[in-house]
């Protein structure tokens, strides 16, 4: 009844949900690459077991592999609280690898329970001290749950940013916003001039969302490596610098659950972005370890040298 229920209510979600602001022949294409993807890996979780997320991938393209990861475990999460278990739902993990999808996923689920009435996992560390490696990604939750707020209720306003608070933990707050970016992207992908008028209406946290918003280009356009260039190079100087940022951070993180596609991704970030992956990858390998990572990590991303003559805000 449980998988019944939530196969229902993902499939009248993803054929619900808006991208108002969307330009351009390629967006919706690829939005809808991405819904479908999160959907088969959603559907898989609930029917099957590891080998029915492996057969499930093999139906989609290698960058279309961390949304599949995404769909599995937002749909564990979801059957872990209509359970009413207890604990965390990671016992209940397909797998060892995509561990940042995982923890993406996990927070897909919270954000739906910001807006619908359904029960949230827990944010309390204490629940989840079982899992090794809580404390460094744990910050991933948060990011996904600003993601499912900004996406559901297509906007981003003083309305959302209500719904957005989370426990105090180093980096939970960012992570928040860094999803809220992600969601801006979905809803205005290769839209910059709409991009920028949201931001622009939030100067307190704007290089939190162009940050979101360039680590959204970075999983989205891959498929295409000349895309992100693209994308990036589409906004202003003021936005364009964190915009990059984002988008090598993506880069930088996506071998980390796939070392397989380390090639593909170095590929990819070849030219203009390259320095800036470079950086990142530097960055990454100084934050400090366990629960200060996310936190240490943004504020070595926020020193970096600009690669446009505008000066970044202090808001990052």
């Amino acid at each position: 009844m449980i998988s019944w229920t939530l196969k229902t209510a993902v499939r009248y979600f993803l054929r619900h949900v808006s991208f108002p602001h969307v330009r351009g022949d390629e967006a919706m294409p690829t939005i809808q690459g991405v819904l479908d993807a999160f959907e088969a890996g959603f559907i898989a979780a609930l029917d099957g077991t590891g080998e029915t997320v492996e057969r499930t991938l093999a139906r989609f393209p290698w960058f279309r592999h961390e949304f599949v990861h995404e769909g599995v475990a937002t749909a564990l999460a979801g059957k872990h609280c209509l359970s009413l278990a207890r604990g965390n739902p990671d016992y209940r993990r397909l797998g060892n690898h995509y561990r940042r999808m995982y923890y993406t996923g996990y927070g897909f689920w919270n954000g739906l329970a910001r807006i619908y009435p359904v029960p949230a996992l827990s944010l309390d560390c204490r629940q989840w001290s079982n899992v090794s490696d809580f404390a460094e990604l744990g910050p991933l939750i948060p990011g996904g749950m600003g993601f499912v707020v900004v996406g559901a209720m297509a906007k981003f306003d003083r309305e959302v940013r209500s719904k957005l608070a989370v426990p105090s933990h180093p980096g939970w707050e960012s992570a928040a916003l860094h999803g809220c970016g992600r969601a801006i992207w979905f809803l205005c992908m290769h839209n910059a001039a709409k991009i920028a008028e949201i931001v622009d209406d939030h100067p307190d946290i704007r290089d939190h969302l162009l940050a979101g918003v360039g680590i959204a280009i970075g999983f989205t356009q891959i498929y295409r490596p000349e895309n992100i260039m693209r994308a990036v190079d589409s906004f202003g100087p003021i936005h364009r610098d964190m915009v990059m940022r984002g988008a090598a951070v993506a880069l930088a993180n996506m071998p980390l659950d796939n070392p397989a596609i380390l090639p593909r991704v170095e590929a990819a970030a070849r030219g203009p972005l390259w320095p800036v992956y470079q950086r990142i990858l530097v960055a990454m390998k100084a934050a400090s370890p366990g629960e200060r990572w996310y936190e240490s990590f943004v504020e070595q991303v926020k020193r970096l040298p600009t690669e446009q003559p505008a000066l970044m805000s202090e808001s990052i």
